[in-house]
Order: structure tokens, then C-alpha cells, then sequence
């Protein structure tokens, strides 16, 4: 019984542990107020975010309805929202969506951004290259390494220090003190608007394309931006930060169930499916009973905690295979990378009709079905799961 209840509560328990020990802040308004300073990685969410003092020595993970960043990021920033400013330095990467998005700051990384409405304002330098996409996009500023966007209207009015490559599905335009020093490769229905006091360095070459009337082009013209929107991008940020809090505090015994998951995937995959349908049974069968309803109430809560467990090892399964099978490695590996390709896999995977909903069910049956097994192995006392 005792093994039971441990077993039940790391399952139960493990998800606010890992908030406490990576500075995870949650609620309707989450704050970090200006001269304070957080030392290493901060997961911030809620309704309205105001990050307005520093995050040092690590990266900042962020996402909610309002979200201000004012503060420095000593790392990566990545965040989502339906309004979202970033206005403080980030030291890296910047990986932002959201419904209206303002950039104002430097970024000594890249930057990958996708917004309804996206503003990089006069002041802001990009010193890696720029991957952005949306709908009225403004790029002042500089880009110290080039630029790829995809939108509907795109103004540039600020220094590409390189190339710039445009996919506009109404208009480009190119205003008075705009300088592209590279060469400028836009796609558009129309020539743009150039401005004879704006600069192009190289040539400028124009392919006229046609859109569909929403503006989309075919997703085969692999502007993957042009249809990322902000609560896709909230979903799988979500997702990762509970991923990567999952690897960072159990990444040996995580390891070990995906090289099981891996090498029995049909015999897990089969467990899962069963588990999935039978235990629900169990349930309504105990619960029926007056004095089963106590055990029928604990079996559907380590239930439940067994799905949500079972969709965040889904990712870190997904990505560690994934890995392993491009780079052809001898073992397995967990770190952040293979966390955010497991996330994306699995994330662009559901928008494939049919294939990707058949794959994300396999997946998640092998997931239920491998967490199930060394949770048994564990309340038989049994060290060795492999």
C-alpha cells in the first residue's frame, strides 16, 4: 500500500516540484518587478505578464494574453501571447508569436517571430538573421545578417545588412531611408512601391505570384510562418517548458523509457491501447459500488495523472527516436534540442489529415503503455525495467 500511495504521489506531485526548482511563476497576472533579478531559467504564464527586471545566467519561457518584457535575458527568449513587447536585450535567441507583437531591443541571436500585427521599431539591431511572418508587418531598425518574411503587407523602412528575402501577398513597400545592402528577392502579385530615397545594394529581383484569396499561398512554398499563429505557438510552448522540466529533473529514468519504448514500441503500444480502454471500465465498475467509490476515485486521479504524464513523455519519445534516427547516433539523447524536436514534430504533425492523428494516437498508446510499465516495476520493487 505504501508503494502504491509513493507511486501515485510522484506521479501526482512531480508537476509542482518541478515549478518550484525552475522559477515558474502561474496566475491570472505574473510579475517580475523592475530591479529584481532571477537567477537562471524563468517559466513565466497568466493572463497579464510583466517581466520588468532582469533574468540572468538563463532563459526566459512566457506566455499569456498581455505579455511585456522589459527586463534583459541573459539567454533565449521565447514568447506567446495575443499582445506581446518585447522591449529588453535578450543575449540570444528570441522566438516570439502573437496576435500584435512590438520588438524594441537588441538581439545578439536570431530572431523567429510571427504576429497579426508585427512591429520592429527604429532602435532595434538583430544581429543573426531575422525568420518573420505575419500579416502587416513593419521592419525598421537593423539587421545586421539578413532577413527572410512572409506577409501580407510588408514596409521596410530600417538597414538589412544583407539579403532580404519577401514573400508579400498584397504589397511590399520600400519607404525613404530604407537601405538593403544585399540583394533584395521579393514575391509578390504586384511590383513594390520603392522609394527613390531608399538604398539596394545588390539586385533586386521580382517573381510575380498569385495568393488564394485569404492570402495564404500554398503551404508548399514552405513559408511556414505565414500560417503559425499565436495559440499554436502558446500550445507547444506550454508543452515544451513541461517537457523540459520533466527531462531536467528525471532525464536517466527518462532515457531508460524511451530505449524501452523504442525496442518493444508494439508491445507497449498494445499495453497502452488497453489501459486506455479498460481502465475507464474499472472505474465505472468500482464506482457503482458504495463501498468501492473510495478506490474507484483514486484509480480514475492516478488515471487522469497517467494521460497528462503520458502527453508530456509523447515529445521527449517522439524527439530522443527522431534524433537518433537523423544523425544515425549509437544511443539515445535528451537535452533541450531533442525536447524542442519532439514538440514540433508532434505539433505539426495534428495539421496532417488523417497520417498525423493516426501517428499522434500511436505515439500517445506507446507512451501510456511504457509509463504503465515502469510504474509497475516500480510497485513490484523491481530495479531493473529494461
Amino acid at each position: 500500500m505504501k508503494k502504491i500511495i509513493a507511486a501515485f504521489g510522484i506521479i501526482i506531485m512531480a508537476f509542482p516540484a518541478f515549478a518550484l526548482a525552475a522559477n515558474f511563476q502561474a496566475g491570472p497576472s505574473s510579475a517580475v518587478a523592475r530591479g529584481e533579478s532571477i537567477q537562471g531559467n524563468l517559466y513565466s504564464a497568466g493572463g497579464n505578464v510583466s517581466i520588468l527586471g532582469n533574468v540572468e545566467d538563463g532563459d526566459l519561457y512566457t506566455a499569456g494574453g498581455n505579455v511585456t518584457v522589459a527586463g534583459n535575458v541573459a539567454n533565449d527568449l521565447v514568447a506567446a501571447g495575443g499582445t506581446v513587447n518585447i522591449l529588453g536585450d535578450v543575449g540570444d535567441d528570441l522566438r516570439v508569436a502573437g496576435g500584435n507583437v512590438t520588438i524594441g531591443s537588441k538581439i545578439s541571436g536570431e530572431l523567429m517571430a510571427a504576429g497579426g500585427q508585427l512591429n520592429i521599431v527604429s532602435g532595434t539591431e538583430i544581429m543573426g538573421m531575422a525568420k518573420i511572418g505575419g500579416g502587416d508587418i513593419v521592419l525598421d531598425g537593423t539587421f545586421n545578417d539578413g532577413i527572410q518574411a512572409a506577409g501580407e503587407t510588408i514596409t521596410i523602412n530600417g538597414s538589412i545588412k544583407g539579403n532580404a528575402d519577401i514573400t508579400a501577398t498584397k504589397k511590399l513597400v520600400v519607404n525613404e531611408g530604407a537601405s538593403i545592402e544585399g540583394d533584395l528577392n521579393y514575391k509578390s502579385p504586384v511590383a513594390a512601391d520603392i522609394s527613390n530615397g531608399a538604398t539596394i545594394g545588390g539586385k533586386s529581383n521580382f517573381q510575380e505570384a498569385k495568393f488564394s484569396r485569404d492570402g495564404r499561398k500554398n503551404m508548399a512554398d514552405g513559408k511556414f510562418f505565414s500560417f503559425l499563429g499565436a495559440w499554436w505557438f502558446a500550445q507547444s510552448l506550454m508543452l515544451f517548458i513541461a517537457a523540459l522540466l520533466l527531462a531536467h529533473f528525471y532525464r536517466r529514468r527518462l532515457l531508460d523509457m524511451v530505449e524501452r519504448a523504442a525496442s518493444n514500441f508494439g508491445k507497449e503500444t498494445l499495453r497502452g491501447f488497453l489501459i486506455f480502454l479498460l481502465v475507464p471500465v474499472l472505474v465505472f465498475i468500482l464506482a457503482v459500488s458504495v463501498l468501492f467509490f473510495l478506490p474507484a476515485f483514486f484509480v480514475l486521479a492516478a488515471y487522469a495523472a497517467l494521460i497528462i504524464f503520458a502527453s508530456i513523455f509523447k515529445p521527449i519519445l517522439v524527439g530522443s527516436w527522431s534524433y537518433r534516427k537523423i544523425y544515425k547516433a549509437q544511443e539515445f539523447r535528451l537535452d533541450w534540442k531533442t525536447v524542442l524536436l519532439g514538440v514540433l514534430i508532434v505539433q505539426v504533425f495534428r495539421y496532417i489529415p488523417f497520417v498525423g492523428w493516426l501517428f499522434d494516437l500511436v505515439v500517445f498508446m506507446a507512451a501510456i503503455g511504457t509509463a504503465s510499465f515502469f510504474i509497475w516495476k516500480f510497485l513490484k520493487g523491481t530495479r531493473d525495467v529494461a
